[in-house]
């Protein structure tokens, strides 16, 4: 593993173009541009990851969210930039994301993306007739109500 700091307290774990882990402790924090994939748990605060964080700006340069990639996040506001493609099964479940921002590039979502054991209501961001916009009417994640769709 390859580790990338950015200033004393921003810590990504890095194993070639994979984020295997955010240990950190920053509130807000932006992937680095040379991730294209973001492993399982990698920002899971169950595992002691990222505890702190408040929001997560995924660049497009991330092209896919593996499963479980953001399970269990702290993180109440996640930023998906244009580019990114693929969000495994799983990626934010048990995770009570308050605002979730997909981009118009999203061409494949997983299985029980936002799930939760209680029910999850994020504000779900995303262009009308968009892949996600169009995913996310037809399987709402459990309790969910809040809809900003875009033109």
């Amino acid at each position: 593993y390859r580790n990338v700091a950015e200033g004393d307290q921003n810590l990504f774990v890095i194993e070639d173009d994979i984020l295997i882990a955010y240990y950190g402790d920053k509130k807000n924090v932006t992937v680095p541009k040379e991730v294209r994939i973001i492993s399982s748990n990698a920002f899971a605060a169950d595992f002691n990851r990222g505890v702190n964080l408040e929001t997560i700006t995924i660049p497009g340069t991330v092209e896919i969210l593996e499963p479980y990639a953001l399970t269990f996040t702290n993180a109440d506001i996640v930023i998906m930039e244009e580019g990114v493609r693929e969000i495994g099964d799983h990626a934010f479940s048990d995770a009570y994301i308050e605002q979730i921002t997909f981009p118009n590039s999203i061409e494949n979502i997983g299985f029980g993306t936002l799930d939760t054991q209680i029910g999850n209501n994020p504000e779900i961001i995303c262009e009308r007739e968009s892949y996600a916009c169009l995913f996310y009417e037809n399987d709402p994640p459990y309790g969910s109500d809040k809809w900003k769709k875009e033109n």
